[in-house]
């Protein structure tokens, strides 16, 4: 969830919400480190997005990786180089490519000018075989297998990139 306008949120203030939620200092630390560079607005536009969305859809996809079941999940990292979103891969930005619209009304306010048609196809071909034979093309979660990552240069795979997130929200 970005928070473009949301220019009074400062670092401290970040740091002393995340602790006063119950997040432990040193983790606080640590993922404020991971974003040091990025506007703050920014950080806490992503902390939202991982408490709200990522966090638990990795532990549901675990939930059921634990229970014997194939549950087949990813994230998507590739952001526009220009636009009001430039470098920020917004919720939902992976609809388009998806569903391969990438010419439809509104796309290009999100998405830019030039959203790689290549991505859509490598996506929308994953989503199609999902339907056809529930199986995305990649592996299911769990095991060795953490998470894929659908970016730049198509999809990749991350042993455990929510480590961190997890342990900030575990309990809460």
């Amino acid at each position: 969830m970005a928070l473009t306008s949301a220019d009074w949120v400062t670092e401290e203030a970040l740091r002393g919400a995340l602790v006063g939620s119950g997040v432990p200092l040193e983790l606080v630390n640590e993922y404020l480190g991971r974003h040091r560079g990025e506007p703050p607005k920014l950080i806490a536009g992503q902390v939202r997005t991982d408490r709200t969305f990522r966090v638990p859809a990795q532990q549901f996809l675990g939930a059921v990786a634990g229970a014997g079941g194939s549950s087949y999940g990813y994230e998507f990292r590739w952001a526009p180089s220009e636009g009001p979103f430039a470098g920020i891969s917004v919720h939902c930005l992976d609809i388009p490519f998806a569903f391969d619209v990438l010419g439809a009304e509104g796309v290009r306010q999100v998405a830019g000018d030039n959203p790689p048609q290549a991505l859509a196809d490598v996506l929308h071909r994953a989503f199609v075989s999902f339907v056809r034979e529930l199986a995305p093309g990649w592996p299911a979660f769990g095991g060795e297998h953490k998470m894929t990552i659908v970016g730049p240069d198509g999809l990749q795979t991350e042993e455990d990139p929510l480590a961190l997130e997890v342990a900030m929200w575990a309990g809460k």
